[in-house]
């Protein structure tokens, strides 16, 4: 019997590099450089892998005989598989084996069905299809999923972790400048990736495009100066991005403001999607049409100022939303006290060392008197907002 260990995707690049899905646990080892794989259909290999590399949550492979884009489009769909006896450890298995498993919590509590599994950077991500219909993302971690029962139909989901599962967002990004978002993987944002409290994945728009330019603009329609992104490639990207029920995110010096609110809203969603648009914007039809197809769509303005594209706009926002999510912040309170949260801008802060080049802390801050200190903090507060900002104070 053959098992299916992968089945290559998009051409990613002209030299026949190939995006794959997996439908192993054990990638590194099936997928190894020197690893000569059959296929299905026969016809298209065998394949002999050169290297492999991940990005954003996607695992790429370089095949041998893979040499051109044009290689690469023909093979997409083909399987790669291995003989059954091959397997090299007792306790792997293969996608096709954990599908339809039932997912229950350790007192045998239905959780749901296993329909699917992902690999993000951080960690696999368990598919189950709950009762309801909604999917959860659980974390493919001992702490979480503490058993994998092939022979016995089910696996095991700790009870104890249902909170931190329900919490884990995705967020999507599709632009033509995918390295500007390596910054995701540091600071508190890559540390909650990888707690599996949030989950990025980072697309490059051009890899939906059907023209050796990868062209994603065009002249717009009318005349005047600039070109306007595509509507047919951006359809192309977000009908493979866009999951069920999620919230597409255009940013737009002619959308709505962001707000601290908005944020707040924002963090309850189980998938963001941010759409960076270059040159003079996307083409209109394109949030029209996804509204129409029941998403929730939302142009966003970062400010009442132009940027060069959207990018810098969705890594401010990634950024607010995330932080809200619960776990995110070491100290919640922190959250609480900043600006915004109340409507007031923050309070001024100070430390270490008392005087400093003859400016001294405020007297009220060295007493340890905790009620005085909350008092001063908010009459600094209301004063900050009515010289700053004295449109937030109606």
């Amino acid at each position: 019997m053959k098992l299916t260990v992968a089945r290559i995707g998009r051409a990613h690049g002209l030299k026949g590099e190939v995006s794959v899905e997996l439908h192993t646990d054990i990638p590194e080892s099936r997928l190894a450089a020197g690893a000569v794989l059959d296929t299905e259909p026969p016809t298209a290999g065998p394949l002999t892998v050169v290297r492999t590399r991940t990005q954003a949550g996607r695992w790429y492979v370089t095949f041998e005989e893979l040499t051109s884009r044009e290689d690469a489009d023909a093979a997409r769909g083909v399987e790669l598989v291995v003989d059954e006896e091959e397997s090299e450890e007792d306790d792997a298995w293969y996608l096709h084996e954990i599908i339809g498993l039932r997912a229950e919590r350790p007192n045998g509590d239905l959780v749901g069905e296993v329909v699917g599994l992902e690999h993000p950077p951080a960690h696999d991500l368990l598919i189950v299809k709950e009762p309801g219909g909604t999917r959860a993302r659980i974390p493919f971690v001992e702490a979480m999923v503490p058993e994998v029962d092939v022979a016995g139909g089910r696996v095991v989901v700790d009870r104890h972790r249902r909170d931190a599962r329900r919490r884990l967002m995705r967020l999507d990004v599709v632009t033509i400048f995918p390295e500007y978002f390596e910054v995701l993987d540091v600071s508190l944002l890559g540390k909650a990736r990888a707690a599996a409290l949030v989950e990025t994945h980072v697309h490059n728009l051009r890899d939906w495009t059907s023209d050796n330019h990868k062209t994603v603009d065009d002249a717009p329609f009318g005349g005047g100066a600039g070109m306007v992104m595509k509507a047919d490639v951006w359809g192309a990207a977000l009908d493979d991005v866009l999951q069920p029920g999620a919230h597409l995110i255009i940013p737009s010096p002619a959308g709505v403001p962001f707000t601290q609110a908005m944020a707040r809203e924002l963090a309850g969603e189980t998938q963001l999607v941010f759409a960076c648009g270059r040159y003079e914007g996307i083409d209109a039809r394109v949030a029209e049409h996804y509204a129409d197809a029941g998403f929730r769509v939302s142009e966003v303005s970062l400010g009442d100022y132009v940027l060069n594209g959207g990018e810098v706009a969705a890594l401010a926002m990634i950024e607010a939303i995330a932080r809200l999510i619960p776990g995110f912040m070491g100290n919640a309170q922190s959250i609480v006290e900043e600006s915004h949260e109340d409507g007031l801008l923050e309070y001024p802060s100070y430390t270490r060392p008392a005087s400093w080049r003859g400016l001294d802390v405020p007297e009220i801050l060295l007493g340890g008197n905790h009620a005085k200190i909350d008092q001063w903090r908010r009459a600094q507060s209301e004063q900050r907002t009515r010289e700053r900002r004295p449109d937030l104070l109606g």
